[in-house]
């Protein structure tokens, strides 16, 4: 942690603890942002023992990261307003929920809604009160986020590696394993081809040299070498060329140069996927907002419902999409799985399902509802 000394800014992580005597050391200069991610984590651990509680805050959670995906494509200030006018009043509640005040100490001191003290959504409750002046953060500045999985992403890699590797070999060889996955890492997030790009900025780190007649030390051999002894050698020889030189080696200036070696592939995978999630997100929104009489996010299903959702007496929702012939087709393109199965009602008869499956993507969740052993006998036999 001796690289956060004198640094002052925003310091996103979980709660860990090896984080919190930079927090306190920095006297107000370092402001600790929580993870979302991690919260809701443990809500979903104590499902199993508390889950109408659970889901009651999972729900919230969910539409904190709703508003969310509606805040990417803004700008930063709009971003910040957006959370102030909509996520605000969602964490106060689940403030209200968990009997805490704005800096997380408890309102009462007996536990909330009768739990155990010891209770694993006590213990959940806690980890979230313990935090939560840090949880609120984000809704401060619209250049945070609501998490760190980008870069839990991230370290992933490393982790995996250090676990197969089990040995790096001395200090400086932990310093140049840093150095080169900085590297590839940068590579990745620009969507290049690693081999092709470290290659090419060597030889133009080779040409350079020679252009200005600047002397390449010798990395053959550096095992001796520090960390400090390692970087003061790649100080210096970087000092020695121009600066505009170097820039033209950044991978965002050399993808622009070289679009050959663009993985576009990855770019459109990457454009999918997230096409994806907003398409389910905004699904879930649109539920929310249907005619009384049909399951929304925050209502849990009414066991008695057993046909299909009846809209308003005023007419039809102007959001929801007009009714078609096809009760089946209707039902996939507007509700989810379980809805589709209670609107379907008698004609949800197994062949139905699998000819709707065949072309849903969510086959996997239908096939869990079939309550009926052979039909999904029938999926084994055609999976085989």
């Amino acid at each position: 942690m001796e690289m956060l000394n004198g640094w002052s800014g925003f310091l996103q992580a979980d709660a860990y603890r090896g984080y919190d005597p930079v927090i306190h050391n920095g006297a107000g200069r370092i402001i600790e942002v929580a993870c979302w991610a991690h919260a809701r984590r443990y809500f979903e651990q104590a499902m199993p023992y508390e889950t109408d509680h659970c889901k009651q805050v999972i729900s919230w959670i969910r539409r904190l990261y709703d508003i969310e995906d509606v805040a990417s494509s803004m700008t930063d200030g709009e971003r910040r307003e957006l959370r102030q006018a909509q996520a605000v009043p969602v964490l106060q509640r689940l403030a209200a929920w968990m009997q805490i005040d704005a800096n997380g100490g408890p309102l009462k001191a007996s536990p909330p809604h009768g739990l155990l003290p010891k209770s694993p959504l006590m213990k959940t409750i806690r980890y979230a009160s313990n935090n939560w002046k840090a949880l609120n953060v984000y809704t401060t500045d619209g250049r945070l986020t609501i998490d760190n999985n980008m870069s839990e992403r991230t370290v992933r890699m490393i982790a995996i590696g250090r676990k197969n590797w089990l040995f790096i070999g001395s200090e400086a060889a932990g310093y140049r394993m840093a150095v080169l996955y900085s590297i590839i890492a940068s590579a990745k997030r620009h969507h290049l081809e690693p081999f092709a790009c470290v290659r090419d900025l060597l030889l133009q780190m080779k040409s350079l040299c020679c252009t200005h007649d600047v002397d390449v030390p010798d990395f053959r051999d550096v095992s001796g070498m520090t960390a400090a002894e390692f970087r003061t050698l790649g100080m210096t020889l970087a000092s020695q060329l121009p600066t505009e030189s170097l820039t033209a080696l950044l991978l965002d200036n050399w993808a622009t140069n070289n679009p050959q070696h663009v993985l576009v592939h990855r770019i459109e995978e990457s454009r999918r996927a997230a096409n994806r999630k907003r398409d389910k997100r905004e699904s879930r929104r649109r539920l929310a907002t249907t005619p009384a009489g049909t399951v929304t996010a925050a209502s849990p299903p009414d066991p008695s419902n057993t046909g299909p959702p009846k809209p308003d007496a005023a007419g039809p929702d102007a959001n929801s999409r007009a009714p078609s012939s096809d009760l089946a087709a209707d039902c996939r393109a507007n509700f989810s799985f379980e809805q589709r199965r209670r609107a379907l009602g008698d004609k949800f008869i197994p062949g139905n399902c699998d000819r709707q499956a065949m072309t849903d993507p969510c086959s996997s969740a239908l096939r869990r509802s079939i309550a009926n052993p052979a039909a999904r006998t029938g999926w084994r036999e055609r999976l085989r």
